[in-house]
């Protein structure tokens, strides 16, 4: 879905993104709908993109209408195959081709944070993740952060996704950021608090438990 988003600096096409997390490798972009850099660039796109099993299939599908082109000669009913399948390939991978990087990064252990609409992906990414510089036309369809949440909510909101990997120093953090009587139910801009993103996370049972001890709510 696209729209028309308009700023003092004038008039932008507004996309609808997916924006991903993985705890480690941070955030990725996906915008819903045609892939045009997918439907013009092919192989190059998808190897960018990290799908080289899709690059490589698109490399040797297009070695193989090389041969079916040469083999055609001068047959119009040959060439008129020929030239449907070239023009069938790349629109396989503009409408499939963001469906492909979802499942990438599903499989690469992210997971959909929240649905913005933004003028790309740089902007859809700064809603989420609070960064102004990265894009200046965006408009989230989250609500916006809430004004009791602190840095001591972005601290506890890092040391409860780490909990995953590292349990016992989350945990350690987590005590010592509740003794500094952190507002534990702010919500960020993705209206989530520390509970209802530990259960998003799907954090070990003891984090879950000690949000709760202090009073947490999703």
């Amino acid at each position: 879905m696209e729209r028309i988003g308009e700023t003092n600096g004038g008039r932008f096409l507004m996309h609808t993104f997916e924006v991903y997390h993985h705890i480690e490798k941070g955030h990725e972009a996906v915008k819903k709908g045609f892939s045009w850099p997918g439907f013009f660039f092919g192989a190059i796109w998808a190897f960018v993109k990290g799908l080289p099993g899709i690059g490589v299939v698109l490399i040797i599908v297009a070695l193989v209408l090389r041969v079916f082109e040469a083999g055609a000669g001068s047959n119009p009913g040959g060439m008129f195959f020929v030239v449907i399948l070239y023009l069938a390939v790349p629109l396989v991978v503009g409408f499939q081709g963001n469906d492909w990087r979802r499942s990438k990064l599903t499989e690469g252990g992210y997971k959909l944070a929240t649905t913005v609409e933004a003028e790309d992906p740089d902007a859809a990414i700064a809603a989420v993740t609070g960064n102004s510089t990265a894009g200046a036309h965006t408009t989230a369809k989250e609500p916006s952060k809430d004004p009791k949440w602190s840095t001591a909510n972005d601290d506890l909101t890092e040391a409860v996704i780490q909990s995953n990997t590292h349990p016992q120093i989350a945990v350690d953090k987590i005590k010592t950021i509740l003794t500094k009587g952190v507002n534990i139910n702010a919500k960020n801009e993705s209206g989530r608090t520390a509970l209802s993103i530990a259960n998003y996370y799907e954090v070990p049972s003891v984090v879950r438990t000690l949000l709760v001890n202090a009073g947490a709510e999703e």
